[in-house]
């Protein structure tokens, strides 16, 4: 049976990897296949061994991938259709999450109950037109009325302009459309600001609008209190309220998982609910003599799991804590000795059957391979148990209660955090050593005993008391950091599947039993993970362009063989994105770039310098240039240059003699190789293109050539692209912007030219590779599209 799961989840995963999945009719023969193969299995005590073993596998394999095949198939058939795109129609429907508030707008998630598409509102009241197959579907909405309360569980009728579920693709960077599927997200958009929007009906019940009063209840006693947003992450799961610095300094020592309740919290409430159930039931006898302490306990751990869970809104890391919790508890309620190997592997499997999709999600990966490894070390007959002489020592029991299993997690979870976090710090097993006891067993239970107290008479002792001790914990955090952060931190880029094979053989050897051969040596096959291959560099004379997906915005990534240059930061919407903090820092440690040599900001726009801030606070720049004046910068004017690896890099714009508003005063820069070049001019007008190509003429031919203004109706006059002449223009612009950028005109334009166009919204992050021949009939090959390229089927 353990064979048959390894393999379903196995299953799951090549089916979650496709980069296209079979029609609705193919799954279900694929499924009556499978079937089929199950069938041999009931006679199993007649086959051979390795017979039955590869059957097994075959079949499980089999299920696991129809299950996801058709988990999946289900989502891309619900999505919105391509023709409803940037279309206005009216929906009906509840919204069913917490809404969240930021500066511009509000947040929040709707189902969809009917959906019409009349242009006249009362003939959709009435039923008229109606869009059957959108109805009872999810869609993400943002709001940008200040002056409307939303709730939880309220039932409205509005007007709203969709998308299809589209997000950044760079790099190293966060995959938003496969947050949007697990979610469940089958259209994205806004509602369009209208009289006819009507609240239909007012929330007054249900799980989501009581934690929605008692997250109000919450904020009224505790907002005051300087870390009231981590109490509000340990009782509720929102994020909203904690502070960026905050975040950050988890992150940097390894304990982000104790920000929000996770799978730890979960289990530590299991625990104490085990615990307070036997307790309990002992006072009353006449009760043990039905069952043991022992299962009341487990029961009451279930039970408590369950409603943590539900109190931080059922999410999907809850989810997985609650089936695990039960899992556990269950194979004590049957009072039969289940080996651990196969509990673990039927929780994966009922997580897995559950939400089949999350099998690509990182958190999925940490928890069960942070709980399998303390399994291992743990479980086995007298792994745990204290030596009679050491054992009187404080300090030996604690290491061996504390110390010992967060260093077998930190062990354990090396090798995935470099997969995903692209890095590593040997601060986590000091960290957590203090932060994961007194989070669990003294910061939760007081974070909901206080929430108790508050509900029942309005005493907000116990959350002051909980906030007192979050601010020791984070005093402490800083001290930690500030003092070998940096000593301890580990940024890996570079290493390869070799790399992370020998990683993974030690980090196993180490968490096995001393007796084990080859445990000694286990060591040495982890140097290659801290002594990664070079990242790639261009060669010398060669130029590598990256124009990363920021949306609506632009930033470039310029690098020759041992320098880099950044064109512009992209944007920052808002406190939960900014272009420098989320997509430039990520793709820098993927690629292995740890400073950058020169920093140009075109001009102050937020599209282009909304990202720049967040990027000085996290990586050293050695120079900086901006059109726009800023502090700690110098202007770039026309006539400077420099040579990089025999690369020449030049501003053309703007002159020294005239001042220009924001756009037209953009840093035009021109990079020249021997055989090539790049140009790019930021947000300038047809008057500045005018202007340079009466300057320069035939001067600013390019091989490449980033799209003024984003593609603007406002640019890329004919003259312009006649003396750029480009092989290849990108237009570096957001997923059906409300600019309408890149204009269509202005594409036809470049395509009468004979020029190539790209766009980051449908490709996204795109790679150029400048050669160093001066070969005049050598063409600028395709770029690297990173969507077609690392081609998965949700996107």
């Amino acid at each position: 049976m353990r064979a048959w799961m390894i393999a379903f989840a196995i299953g799951i995963l090549l089916a979650a990897l496709s980069p296209v999945l079979p029609g609705m009719k193919m799954l279900i023969l694929l499924a009556a296949l499978v079937f089929c193969l199950h069938l041999p299995l009931y006679a199993a005590s007649k086959l051979p061994l390795l017979c039955l073993i590869s059957l097994l596998c075959l079949a499980g394999a089999g299920a696991g991938y129809v299950v996801a095949a058709i988990s999946g198939r289900s989502y891309l058939d619900q999505r919105l259709p391509a023709q409803l795109e940037a279309m206005d129609f009216w929906v009906s429907g509840q919204i069913v999450s917490l809404p969240r508030k930021s500066d511009r707008a509000t947040q929040f998630e709707f189902r969809v109950n009917s959906s019409c598409l009349a242009f006249d509102p009362k003939a959709c009241a009435q039923g008229n037109e109606q869009i059957s197959f959108f109805d009872e579907r999810k869609i993400l909405l943002n709001h940008y009325a200040a002056d409307i309360e939303l709730l939880p569980g309220q039932v409205w009728f509005l007007r709203v302009r969709l998308n299809r579920p589209h997000g950044l693709l760079n790099a190293g960077g966060f995959d938003y459309e496969l947050s949007l599927m697990q979610r469940g997200i089958h259209a994205r958009g806004y509602v369009r600001d209208t009289v006819f929007n009507i609240l239909l009906q007012e929330a007054h019940s249900g799980v989501l609008y009581q934690r929605y009063r008692l997250q109000q209840k919450l904020l009224n006693a505790i907002e005051s209190l300087p870390y009231h947003g981590l109490v509000l992450a340990l009782i509720l799961g929102e994020r909203n309220w904690m502070p960026r610095a905050v975040r950050d300094l988890f992150a940097a020592t390894g304990t982000s998982h104790l920000l929000v309740i996770s799978g730890l919290h979960v289990g530590f409430v299991a625990v104490i609910g085990y615990w307070l159930g036997r307790v309990l039931v002992s006072l009353f006898p006449p009760m043990l003599r039905r069952f043991p302490a022992q299962k009341y306990g487990a029961l009451a751990a279930i039970a408590a799991a369950l409603m943590y869970s539900l109190l931080a809104g059922f999410s999907l890391p809850t989810q997985r804590a609650s089936i695990m919790t039960t899992v556990a508890m269950m194979a004590m309620l049957s009072a039969r000795r289940i080996p651990v190997s196969f509990s673990w592997l039927l929780a994966l499997t009922l997580v897995l059957l559950h939400s089949p999709l999350s099998i690509l999600s990182a958190g999925l990966w940490l928890s069960f391979l942070a709980t399998g490894a303390l399994l291992l070390v743990f479980v086995p007959a007298n792994s745990y148990r204290l030596d009679t002489t050491a054992g009187q020592h404080l300090v030996y029991r604690f290491w061996q209660q504390w110390g010992r299993p967060q260093w077998v997690v930190s062990l354990a979870l090396m090798v995935p955090l470099a997969i995903w976090m692209q890095s590593f710090t040997l601060l986590a097993p000091v960290a957590n050593l203090v932060a994961v006891p007194l989070v669990g067993f003294l910061v939760v239970p007081l974070c909901l005993m206080g929430t108790l107290l508050l509900l029942l008479g309005g005493w907000s002792w116990g959350l002051l008391l909980a906030d007192k001790v979050l601010a020791g914990l984070v005093a402490f955090l800083s001290l930690l950091d500030s003092c070998c952060g940096a000593l301890l931190h580990w940024q890996f880029s570079g290493f390869n599947m070799l790399n992370l094979a020998f990683a993974s053989v030690a980090c196993l050897l180490l968490l096995l039993p001393p007796a084990w051969p080859g445990r000694r040596v286990a060591w040495l096959l982890l140097l290659p993970l801290f002594q990664p291959l070079p990242a790639a560099r261009p060669l010398q004379g060669e130029l590598w362009v990256t124009v990363l997906d920021v949306g609506q915005g632009l930033s470039v990534i310029l690098q020759t063989r041992q320098h880099t240059l950044v064109y512009d930061a992209g944007p920052a919407r808002s406190e939960f994105f900014d272009s420098g903090r989320d997509v430039l820092v990520p793709w820098l440690a993927h690629q292995g770039v740890r400073g950058i040599d020169a920093l140009v900001i075109s001009h102050g726009d937020n599209d282009h310098a909304g990202g720049v801030d967040s990027l000085l606070a996290l990586k050293p720049v050695a120079m900086v240039w901006a059109g726009t004046p800023r502090a700690r910068s110098s202007p770039c004017r026309r006539g400077i240059h420099w040579s990089w690896d025999e690369v020449s890099f030049e501003f053309l714009h703007p002159g020294p003699d005239r001042r220009y508003n924001s756009n037209e005063g953009s840093c035009v820069l021109r990079v020249t190789t021997a055989g090539s070049a790049v140009l790019l001019p930021g947000d300038i007008s047809a008057a500045v293109e005018r202007q340079l190509v009466a300057d320069y003429g035939d001067k600013l031919q390019s091989t490449l050539l980033l799209a003024p203004h984003h593609g603007s109706k406002s640019s890329s006059t004919r003259a312009f692209i006649d003396a750029v002449a480009p092989r290849h223009v990108v237009f570096s612009a957001g997923y059906r912007n409300q600019f309408g950028h890149p204009a269509g005109e202005i594409q036809q334009r470049y395509r009468d030219a004979q020029v190539n166009t790209w766009t980051t919204a449908s490709s996204g992050m795109l790679s150029f590779r400048l050669g160093r021949t001066a070969n005049p009939e050598q063409t600028l090959p395709a770029p690297e599209q990173l969507r077609q390229g690392s081609k998965r089927f949700w996107r």
